[in-house]
Order: structure tokens, then C-alpha cells, then sequence
């Protein structure tokens, strides 16, 4: 369900970016989020290896949405004026 939910929001951002540019940063925090925690408790061996690949992915999502964010956001400032 969690996944899920995510997923609505990211339908969202597509649907209208401009409008959901909050939801924007809430998924860059939720990738590096899940990153940290995956590195973390595998720098300790308590993760099971197939997390690994799903966190390096969202390495790779993380980075693209931080390269989304930047011209969004001089978008709607753009927008607003």
C-alpha cells in the first residue's frame, strides 16, 4: 500500500508538474531514505542482497529527480510572475 501511495503521488507530478512540485522533493527524501537505509544495513550484513539492486536504482531515480526539481521550480516561479 505504501508503494502504492507513492505511485499515486507520482501520477500526480506527472499529470501537472508545476502543481506538484512538493511532492517532488517528498519522493527525492523517500529515495534517499530507502538508499540510506539499504547502504546502512548493508555495510553491516543485515539486508538481504536483494535489496541492493532496488536501492541503486533509486540512486539513479534520486538523481533524476533532483535534475527534475531545479527547472520546475524556475518554472513556476516564472509562472507566478
Amino acid at each position: 500500500m505504501y508503494i502504492f501511495v507513492f505511485g499515486v503521488g507520482y501520477y500526480l507530478v506527472y499529470k501537472n508538474p508545476l502543481e506538484g512540485l512538493g511532492l517532488v522533493i517528498i519522493g527525492i527524501l523517500m529515495k534517499l531514505g530507502f538508499v540510506t537505509v539499504v547502504f546502512g544495513h548493508y555495510i553491516f550484513g543485515s539486508i538481504p542482497q536483494m535489496y541492493v539492486p532496488f536501492a541503486l536504482l533509486d540512486v539513479i531515480f534520486a538523481v533524476i529527480f533532483i535534475m527534475t526539481y531545479a527547472p520546475l521550480k524556475k518554472l513556476k516561479a516564472a509562472a507566478a510572475a
